[in-house]
């Protein structure tokens, strides 16, 4: 069997490192967005993040980049996810575009 790894948005770290530092309404208008709602929507993983939003939501936050992620096993046969980051919740990762 067959092992690959992937980095994946951690959006229940990103959450709560942008909580730490600033509100959704700020950082929403950091990023350009008419209302909170654009930003909300990547932040709950309802929209993925483009590398470039991603990119710049580490500089408004002041992180590295590789902080907003977290590895994930991928088992290449069974297609079976094995989550590092968040093994409770699944969901609380996402990929971008």
């Amino acid at each position: 069997m067959i092992i690959l790894k992937k980095l994946t948005v951690n959006l229940e770290k990103l959450k709560k490192i942008r909580k730490s530092k600033m509100t959704l309404k700020e950082i929403s208008t950091s990023l350009g967005y008419q209302s909170p709602n654009g930003y909300y929507y990547l932040e709950s993983g309802r929209s993925k993040f483009t590398a470039d939003t991603l990119a710049q939501v580490s500089i408004i936050l002041n992180v590295p980049l590789i902080d907003l992620f977290c590895e994930v096993e991928e088992h290449e046969k069974t297609g079976i996810n094995d989550d590092s980051c968040s093994a409770d919740n699944p969901n609380n990762m996402a990929s971008f575009i």
